[in-house]
């Protein structure tokens, strides 16, 4: 079946932002995930949540151990996902040692304490946003499907500033984020 216009452009953006994170430092890196942890942990939804939902940050996405470790310090449920059967789910933890590394080697939490509760703020992550807060993830439609399923969640997006483009087009499966933060700005 022949790839659609919407689904060649997509995997032309993936390929480019590859590129383009490869791109960054670790010294960049560190500093601009410092910048957007500061920002999100003083916004009103952080703030308020009770419980996040975090996925941990894997080859260059803006590093999440710092956010996770500031929720484990105010007392905040933590949950990261798993990938099962083709779904996502999001499994508490209590700490950073009970994660380990997948067979894709991303850490992910142990299946014993249970899902995360039911009004968790979602921290996601993704290959690039517009400025109408389309996303284009990884190809695999996992939060799609999960945020589709859980629509009452709240949702931020973490990106790099480069990560967001101007505008293009979305397929109708694919989940907006209520907010996308960078490093430079908050696009609502």
């Amino acid at each position: 079946m022949p790839l659609s216009l919407i689904q060649i452009r997509k995997k032309e953006i993936r390929h480019e932002m590859r590129l383009r994170k490869k791109n960054v430092t670790e010294v960049e890196r560190e500093i601009i995930g410092k910048e957007i942890f500061e920002k999100l942990v003083s916004m009103k939804e952080f703030k308020e949540a009770k419980s996040i939902s975090i996925y941990v940050a894997y080859n260059q996405e803006i590093p999440t151990i710092p956010i996770i470790e500031e929720a484990f310090r105010q007392g905040k449920e933590v949950a990261s996902p798993i990938v099962e059967e083709g779904e996502i789910e999001f499994y508490r933890y209590h700490s950073l040692e009970e994660l380990e590394e997948s067979k894709y080697g991303i850490l992910e939490p142990k299946k014993e304490v249970g899902v995360v509760s039911d009004n968790s703020l979602v921290i996601m992550p993704g290959v690039a946003f517009d400025e109408s807060r389309n996303r284009i993830g990884y190809g695999g439609g996992y939060y799609d499907r999960y945020l589709t399923r859980n629509s009452h969640l709240k949702t931020i997006a973490i990106a790099y500033d480069f990560q967001v483009y101007e505008q293009f087009e979305g397929d109708k499966g694919d989940y907006k984020p209520d907010k996308i933060l960078t490093e430079k700005r908050l696009i609502e």
